[in-house]
């Protein structure tokens, strides 16, 4: 399965000692670490939503880039 930070958290991964991606990091089903991290609400298996940008950010940009 896939764990993915709870937002504004950083966590560590106990073997690497590494921080997770927020993009997701491949843990085992059956691992009791990850169980307890998902049950805390220090990880989650729902993918982070993805920020859309507003039409008035888009034209900003668009401004600048002329």
């Amino acid at each position: 399965m896939k764990v993915y930070p709870a937002p504004g958290l950083k966590v560590r991964d106990p073997v690497t000692m590494q921080h997770i991606p927020n993009d997701g990091h491949e843990v085992s089903e059956n691992d009791m670490h990850w169980a307890m991290m998902i049950n805390h609400g220090d990880v989650t298996t729902t993918p982070p939503a993805v920020a859309v940008p507003s039409k008035s950010a888009a034209a900003e940009t668009a401004r600048e880039a002329k």
